[in-house]
């Protein structure tokens, strides 16, 4: 009879112990998804701005070329169609293209969403930053014990690095 109290105890404190942790998880989840759809509507803002460079009419014939490229490659890459891990590396690849652009310089128009896009995208390289912090923070907690055995159980999976 002396040693069932102390395994009540010791199966208490793991069930305890299992319900912190799950709900640990789950909440670092909901986080880095919630930062992942940040990203997503940061590029979503952004990507409206390049349409709307590309669709003006510019004098620098090298200028409307890279615009209307850019705009090719958002249009032929729909989220639906292919998986998140190409879609990120899609906007990584957006972003490097946008610091290709030169200052506009002359129609009042174009210098103003020349500007907003650059906010744009300073705002989505932000976002992207916070979303891979969250990420990694999860996926760090997934693959420590004993939390790893809790996230197998519960069948919580890795997210894609960014």
């Amino acid at each position: 009879m002396g040693f069932l109290p102390i395994i009540v105890a010791i199966l208490g404190f793991i069930l305890l112990w299992g319900i912190v942790n799950f709900y640990s998880i789950r909440q670092r989840r909901s986080e880095a998804k919630a930062a992942g759809r940040a990203v997503f509507a940061a590029a979503e803002q952004r990507n409206l701005l390049v349409k709307e460079l590309a669709s003006q009419r510019f004098r620098d014939d090298n200028l409307a070329q890279l615009l209307q490229y850019i705009s090719k490659q958002l249009d032929d890459h729909q989220p639906d169609q292919i998986s998140l891990k190409d879609k990120l590396k899609i906007e990584q690849k957006v972003s490097e293209l946008i610091r290709d652009i030169p200052p506009m310089e002359g129609h009042a128009q174009h210098q103003s969403t020349y500007q907003d896009l650059r906010t744009a995208d300073h705002t989505y390289k932000r976002a992207a930053s916070v979303s891979r912090l969250r990420s990694a923070e999860y996926n760090e907690l997934l693959s420590k014990n004993p939390s790893k055995l809790l996230a197998r159980l519960s069948g919580f999976k890795p997210l894609p690095s960014q």
